[in-house]
């Protein structure tokens, strides 16, 4: 499973494991969150998506390996590194995007979120996400702070012009 596809990754700063040619952190979820309040694109793949997408589609490989943090989230992907790792390799844990979201919200008291950006997949989600995020964090996000994207193909390099005009813009 390791270095399964040809994807070149950032050098992280952070202690990661190099899993399907993609770089997942290997610390703690407040090591995590420290490191993701610098800013920059976390993400928290599926297993479904690493399956099934990562070795058949290029563009979504090259998307992983260039984001900034990428968590550990799929159990059945940490299920096989810590049966089939590498000599010499250490275990890895689990880091649940939603626990890593929860944590997040709850910094959020402090400030933490100022000036994030979401991206929604449709209308009907952004409003129950951003109903949710005011009831359960105390957080209003505004229209602006939001991009309800389009349905891009099921494959192949996603180009969004918009989407990089607004993040360029923040």
């Amino acid at each position: 499973m390791v270095d399964a596809c040809d994807a070149s990754a950032p050098d992280p700063s952070f202690p990661a494991h190099r899993i399907l040619g993609v770089s997942f952190f290997a610390g703690t979820l407040n090591e995590a969150l420290e490191y993701a309040l610098r800013g920059g694109l976390v993400l928290a793949p599926s297993g479904p998506g690493l399956a099934n997408d990562l070795p058949r589609d290029p563009a979504y490989a090259r998307a992983l390996a260039s984001a900034e943090l990428i968590l550990p989230d799929s159990g059945l992907m940490i299920l096989w590194w810590n049966r089939f790792r590498p000599a010499g390799s250490e275990k890895l844990s689990r880091l649940s995007g939603l626990l890593f979201l929860k944590e997040l919200l709850r910094r959020e008291a402090k400030g933490a979120m100022r000036g994030s950006f979401w991206i929604m997949p449709d209308a009907e989600q952004d409003a129950s996400n951003r109903r949710w995020l005011a009831k359960e964090a105390g957080i209003d996000i505004s229209e602006a702070d939001v991009y309800l994207a389009p349905r891009y193909a099921s494959s192949g390099p996603i180009i969004d012009d918009v989407l990089l005009e607004r993040v360029q813009k923040r």
